[in-house]
């Protein structure tokens, strides 16, 4: 299924390719970024600094969080979902199961971006200039920075 975050209408819209159906989701927040795994599709809103999970079998509204200032980004893995927020330069860990932030790491020099795609322990964010690389611990902390020697343009 494929799903769309369209912020102009507040809408959350899913695609099945194989059947054609389609369905809209009003929203309660604009979306600015969306990711979908741990039982939900995750919507994060930049004006308002929240998370909010969506069914995606029934397109219900699970709750919300707030993560911080300005979420750009949204990613699940590692038994969370992790948030990177442009305007406080901070990485938030929810638990899905419980839909709190159970850790929050701040940054300044650079906007964490998530990926969902990793290669053995290790996680990569970007900000404008380079990637870094993270080593994801365990589910339960947040991960620790592996300062490159250099960060090559990208």
């Amino acid at each position: 299924r494929l799903w769309i975050a369209d912020a102009a209408d507040e809408e959350l819209l899913s695609y099945d390719p194989q059947t054609g159906h389609r369905q809209r989701i009003r929203l309660n927040v604009q979306p600015s970024a969306l990711a979908v795994g741990a039982g939900g599709v995750w919507v994060a809103d930049y004006a308002d600094g929240v998370l909010a999970e969506v069914d995606p079998r029934s397109g219900a509204g699970l709750g919300t969080v707030h993560v911080g200032g300005g979420p750009v980004a949204v990613a699940v893995g590692d038994g969370a979902v992790w948030v990177a927020n442009s305007l406080g330069g901070s990485v938030s860990r929810i638990d899905p199961s419980t839909n709190a932030v159970t850790r929050s790491s701040t940054r300044r020099d650079q906007t964490a971006i998530p990926t969902q795609t990793s290669h053995g322990q290790n996680r990569w964010t970007r900000n404008s200039a380079c990637f870094r690389r993270f080593r994801s611990l365990s589910s339960s902390v947040l991960p620790q920075l592996l300062e490159p020697t250099t960060c090559q343009s990208i």
